[in-house]
């Protein structure tokens, strides 16, 4: 039975054309393809006497063992759907040129062959007595929860191996393939990283009036929302969300690789420093005496954290950028095929949220959810499936301890990395110089990022040294000149709190608590 069933897939992806919905007289021959029509029926004839046969059977036992047919059916159709589903993605998300071409046509591929699958199992679903439809969900949501469980393993201490897995099952087992790369385990880690991949920082550059990234020379756009498109009508919903929570693990990781060598390097050699560099500095209000010559001898002293500081934050920015267009497409599709589902979790998530503002206002009265309840890690799970949230603001990890200097260092590392930028005026965002260097928004989306994992006061004391470092350049500058000329670093500056409000869901008025209005709103970009 299982072979006419692959006869019958086969016929259903690669032989039957989908009728259009109108067809000229004289090509209604060629669309007709009686001779595979009519091997599609008799093989379709061939299993539905099978299954009546089946059917027919009744519930045995063999020794103390329970034999029920149909669930012998099911079992075996569902074995096989597993075997090709798994080896079919598989053997498709592999991506041994690195080029965006190569990744859009096998996502064309591999939406081509699983549809074809679906149209099958929605086909022969009635000849078999089964839900053939609700089967491939559920396998297919199996598998890749499965795969996507694994491929975390790697940045979990505690490993969840495969005969623990609660996808993994005896009767109708996960097939398990040997990776075909060094860093990923399976087609899932192929996937984001190729992704990864054609969107580095240092080769394209990311437009978020087109939700894209383009290469260099804006000759043409490399991953946008074509790509993220093709990606959902191949691998669907599950995959799409697998790799949001596999980026999510990333991100973490990178989180914490940071913070880690941001203790070795500053603990170890800059404390000191850092304390009379505060002192100097603080109280922020103020100006600093001979203010060209201490920023001068900060950014010296601290030249050396900027190279790891630079590939780790614009790396999380960039991952984090593609979280968001996971979350827009998951938002958008949702409205488009799901409507009254998204509106029902928008309104209970607006609902919850009312509720927890009421409890901190009024924490006697209205108390908070205890930890057993399991009501907000459920909704939040269905939340991030129809991408109602937003990943910029997402906590990824708690620590207790704090960073030496960390507001500080950051401003300083603005600072160092401004004069590397140019302002486009055709294209409305900051450029690196050099070709070679790091696009501009994941610097910026990966400085925010941090910055939320700690107390809203250190993004405080960021914002003062940045605006006292601006007050301090205009100060001394040539007043004659005006605000046309403005130096290119302090434009740079501007623009970057610009950027640091839009991304953070900041408040320009909390900018201007540092830096006097008419310059944030007035200030030449240049």
């Amino acid at each position: 039975m299982f072979e006419t069933l692959k006869l019958i897939i086969d016929l259903q992806t690669n032989v039957i054309r989908e009728m259009p919905t109108k067809v000229e007289k004289d090509s209604l021959r060629e669309f007709a393809q009686l001779e595979d029509r009519f091997k599609l029926a008799n093989a379709t004839y061939s299993v539905s006497v099978f299954t009546e046969g089946i059917l027919a059977m009744q519930t045995t036992f063999v020794g103390t063992i329970k034999i029920e047919p149909q669930k012998l059916l099911e079992d075996g159709i569902r074995k096989e759907l597993v075997r090709y589903i798994a080896a079919s993605m598989d053997k498709i998300l592999v991506f041994p040129t690195g080029k965006i071409e190569d990744l859009e046509n096998r996502l064309q591929k591999l939406a081509a062959r699983l549809d074809g699958f679906r149209r099958s199992f929605q086909y022969i679903q009635d000849y078999v007595n089964i839900y053939g439809l609700k089967i491939w969900q559920e396998e297919f949501s199996r598998i890749i929860h499965f795969n996507v469980e694994q491929e975390c393993n790697s940045f979990l201490k505690k490993k969840i191996y495969e005969w623990q897995s609660a996808y993994q099952s005896t009767a109708i087992p996960i097939p398990v393939f040997a990776p075909s790369d060094e860093k990923s385990v399976n087609f899932i880690g192929r996937l984001a990283r190729e992704l990864l991949t054609q969107t580095d920082p240092k080769k394209t550059v990311f437009l978020d009036q087109q939700s894209g990234w383009w290469d260099k020379s804006f000759a043409r756009e490399i991953v946008g929302i074509r790509t993220f498109t093709l990606l959902f009508s191949a691998v669907e919903v599950f995959s799409v969300t697998g790799l949001d929570k596999l980026l999510s693990f990333m991100i973490v990781k990178e989180l914490q690789a940071f913070t880690q060598q941001y203790r070795r390097e500053v603990d170890a050699s800059l404390k000191s420093y850092l304390n009379e560099l505060k002192a100097a500095l603080e109280p922020s209000t103020t100006l600093p005496t001979n203010a060209s010559k201490l920023y001068y001898q900060a950014l010296s002293k601290t030249s050396r954290l900027w190279p790891f500081f630079i590939e780790q934050l614009t790396k999380i920015g960039q991952m984090q950028l593609l979280r968001r267009q996971i979350s827009n497409l998951l938002n958008f599709t949702c409205k488009l095929d799901s409507n009254l589902l998204y509106n029902t979790l928008n309104v209970f998530n607006q609902a919850i949220l009312t509720d927890v503002k009421a409890h901190y206002l009024n924490p006697d009265i209205k108390p908070y959810p205890s930890e057993e309840n399991e009501l907000l890690p459920e909704l939040t799970k269905y939340l991030e499936t129809v991408g109602i949230n937003d990943p910029f603001t997402k906590i990824y990890f708690t620590t207790t301890d704090q960073l030496i200097g960390f507001p500080l260092i950051m401003s300083l590392f603005v600072l160092s990395q401004s004069p590397s930028f140019a302002y486009s005026p055709h294209l409305a965002l900051l450029q690196h110089r050099s070709r070679s260097g790091y696009d501009h928004t994941p610097y910026v989306v990966g400085i925010t990022t941090v910055l939320k994992h700690f107390h809203p006061i250190q993004t405080q004391k960021f914002l003062s040294f940045l605006g006292q470092y601006i007050r301090a350049n205009i100060h001394h500058s040539d007043k004659e000149k005006g605000f046309s000329s403005f130096p290119q670093e302090i434009s740079n500056v501007l623009i970057f709190l610009e950027e640091f409000c839009k991304y953070s869901s900041l408040s320009r008025k909390t900018v201007e608590g540092y830096l006097p209005a008419y310059i944030f709103n007035h200030f030449p970009h240049q």
